[in-house]
């Protein structure tokens, strides 16, 4: 969810990482088989595809623990001396 807590964000956020590493992954077959084929300028396509897809789930992994931890904490009770040798 979203900072305003509605499940329209995180699918509009969903919706849009799916695309982008879709494209990557796309650029980066393209990249690949046009290398194979000797095409040099492949080389810069993949290097573009490799970049955008770790950017992309990066970018998703902050944003994700961001939402996981702006949510409220549940309420646990404190640990006694009792708990700390299991």
């Amino acid at each position: 969810m979203g900072p305003t807590g509605s499940r329209e964000d995180a699918t509009r956020l969903e919706v849009a990482s799916a695309f982008l590493l879709l494209c990557f992954n796309v650029l980066l077959w393209a990249g690949a088989f046009a290398g194979a084929l000797g095409w040099r300028p492949a080389a810069l396509l993949l290097l573009i595809a490799v970049f955008g897809l770790s950017t992309t789930h990066l970018s998703v992994g902050v944003v994700a623990y961001r939402r996981t931890m702006s949510r409220p904490w549940p309420a646990v009770p404190p640990l006694t001396e009792d708990h700390d040798d299991w």
